[in-house]
């Protein structure tokens, strides 16, 4: 708003005169008004002054669109109160349109309330000033808010097995939102009765937004878990509610150990991944002390993979070693395999509730890290440098284990493990996907028979070559007849991080199998299921009960979120699936007469398994899953 103004001027020959003016609403061009006295009694005298308008205010009122935070029905929205700019305070705000029912805009700017239906709605703001007359401003587009529900309210009534979710837990999920990839890893507390107590979280955002130590707000019933160990978990931060299902498993004296998640809502961002139950012991620097191994990957699918190990000690990273791999590219400079790893120096910091931060430096400059705790042999973590900061070293999500020796050999590679892998495809459309047995004989000789979806192109690769195991449990691997081949850094005997060298820049794990022939008998018990983390990112992300038999068939519900569009389909029945296991350990599902899946067990507690049909149906971007007692 203008200030009225009233201005004394003198004629020349002394005169005066007084003038008010009332100044529009609006600066003028010009902004300078000129005023001119003449005298009555002699024309020919005169005088004049000259004014400037401005604003009385330090600048216009106006509103900007904000992006307000999505809700839940049932759920307390997170009060937030707009900002206005300019003009002249205090302010009466209103609203036109369609606000979420249950939820209301004060006349001081506060949103809150309790949604009671799903929905998105737009409405106009109108904010109006205290000068006189007054001024008001309204947003330019519409203002949206997004309202979910899942199961009705939240998470839905209680399931009655809410105990199971006792503890602390810390969690890694990889996914994208409508504008690329997002990791995330964090913790939280669950009571047991289904409220979270406390929380916070780490994200890396394809806006190119790292937001660290987020708060997790405590709230009631955010959590129900049902009799078949599926359930509903709602973690709030920063006045955003994110929604996700989950099968929990591994499963000791009422408390589970771990479980498989995958966000349910409809927030445009998906995710998939696993918690485990943290031992809080080891939350400090002294306790993570020692040898580890680690490896990280991208999930665009597999354009950039890492793996390594180093020595921790009082918050000191030394001898360190790790291998990169670029889309082939490997440790960043150009180079072919085989070749040296990049050594590093660095730090470790690990705060009071388990969360650390991890810094190498290598000759390829400085990553940065943000782990959180499970216990002092493993940690999940992800990268807390902004996306695209360092093209050398993407956006990644990984684990670090401790290893079980100080040093090996050839000899700690004697036996049968399965392989597990994904990552691009190898026509750098898709996902490629591969599980298998490495058989290797302690001396440095192995085979390999497995099973591969390369981005809808199903195949049964065999190999059989030479390996070279050294005392910090990297391991070089040579396929006879090919340059292409694969690194490994052990983590114990036959268990160990797997890398490929190729462009398509492979990511997996290796597990020592169980000794013994198997059948159908082998697997009979509830397995929970899930997404391997990490992994290349596949079509949909999905979490399930699985109930095997014994005797080869298959009951239990799964949760399924497409990937591209986001639509969640809940309460999928699994029943009619059927499993058949040879003596070697490698089995099949099917439903209807097709194979669906490929699987290998690691005992009768585990096993993990690659989507591989059905014939006419094969997917392009398929899972690479892990079930577990």
């Amino acid at each position: 708003m203008l200030s009225n103004q009233t201005n004394t001027g003198s004629s020349g020959n002394g005169d005066t005169a007084t003038i008010t003016y009332t100044a529009p609403n609006t600066i003028p061009s010009p902004n300078s008004v000129t005023i001119t006295a003449t005298s009555v009694e002699n024309t020919s005298s005169s005088g004049a002054d000259t004014f400037s308008i401005t604003s009385s205010t330090s600048s216009p009122l106006s509103l900007q669109t904000v992006a307000l935070p999505q809700g839940m029905v049932g759920v307390a929205y997170t009060s937030t109160t707009l900002q206005v700019i300019g003009g002249t305070g205090p302010y009466t705000w209103s609203a036109s349109g369609n606000l979420p029912s249950g939820v209301s805009l004060s006349i001081a700017g506060g949103i809150s309330g309790t949604p009671t239906a799903a929905g998105v709605f737009s409405f106009t703001v109108q904010v109006q000033d205290s000068e006189n007359p007054p001024v008001t401003a309204t947003t330019p587009t519409p203002e949206s808010i997004t309202i979910v529900t899942v199961n009705g309210t939240a998470c839905g009534a209680p399931g009655g097995k809410e105990s199971l979710l006792n503890g602390q837990y810390a969690f890694l999920l990889e996914g994208s939102d409508p504008y690329g990839l997002d990791t995330m890893v964090g913790s939280f507390t669950a009571d047991g009765a289904g409220n979270i107590t406390a929380g916070e979280e780490d994200l890396n955002l394809s806006s190119g937004v790292v937001e660290a130590m987020q708060s997790i707000t405590p709230a009631s019933m955010a959590y129900v878990v049902g009799s078949d160990h599926r359930g509903c978990l709602a973690l709030t931060t920063a006045g955003v509610t994110f929604v996700y299902h989950f099968a929990l498993g591994s499963i000791t004296s009422g408390i589970a150990g771990k479980g498989r998640l995958v966000e349910f809502d409809t927030s445009g961002t998906v995710t998939g991944g696993v918690m485990k139950l943290r031992d809080t012991s080891a939350f400090s620097t002294a306790a993570i002390n020692g040898n580890y191994a680690f490896a990280v990957a991208d999930q665009l699918p597999g354009q950039f993979v890492a793996a390594g190990a180093f020595n921790a000690n009082a918050g000191v990273i030394s001898s360190g070693a790790v291998d990169t791999n670029s889309q082939g590219n490997i440790d960043g400079a150009g180079a072919t395999y085989p070749t040296a790893p990049l050594s590093f120096t660095g730090s470790d910091m690990v705060d009071t509730n388990g969360r650390g931060t991890l810094s190498f430096t290598t000759a390829n400059g400085q990553i940065n890290s943000t782990c959180y705790v499970i216990s002092a042999t493993e940690l999940f973590c992800t990268s807390s440098d902004v996306q695209g900061s360092n093209p050398l070293y993407p956006l990644f999500a990984g684990r670090i284990l401790r290893q079980s020796s100080a040093s090996f050999s050839n000899s700690s590679v004697n036996g049968t493990s399965v392989r597990y892998l994904s990552g691009m495809a190898t026509s750098g459309s898709g996902v490629t996907v591969e599980v298998g047995l490495l058989q290797a004989d302690g001396s440095g000789n192995f085979t390999y028979t497995g099973d591969a979806n390369d981005g809808g192109s199903i195949s049964s690769p065999t190999a059989a070559g030479t390996y070279t195991v050294a005392s910090n449990g990297r391991v070089m691997v040579t396929i006879s007849g090919q340059t292409l081949t694969s690194l490994d850094y052990l983590v114990n005997s036959n268990e160990a991080f797997d890398i490929g060298t190729s462009p398509n820049a492979t990511a997996g794990f290796l597990e020592p199998q169980a000794t013994g022939t198997f059948s159908n008998a082998s697997l009979s018990a509830t397995y929970s299921f899930g997404q391997v983390v990490p992994s290349a990112e596949p079509f949909q992300f999905q979490t399930a009960e699985l109930s095997l038999d014994g005797a080869g068939n298959i009951s239990g519900t799964a949760d399924f979120v497409n990937t591209s569009s986001d639509v969640l389909s809940p309460g999928q029945s699994l029943t009619g699936q059927t499993y058949a296991v040879s003596s070697g350990g490698r089995g099949t599902l099917s439903y209807n007469g097709n194979v669906i899946s490929t699987f290998y067990v690691i005992s009768p507690t585990e096993w993990v398994a690659i989507d591989s049909g059905p014939s006419n149906n094969i997917p392009t971007y398929p899972e690479l899953q892990h079930a577990q007692e």
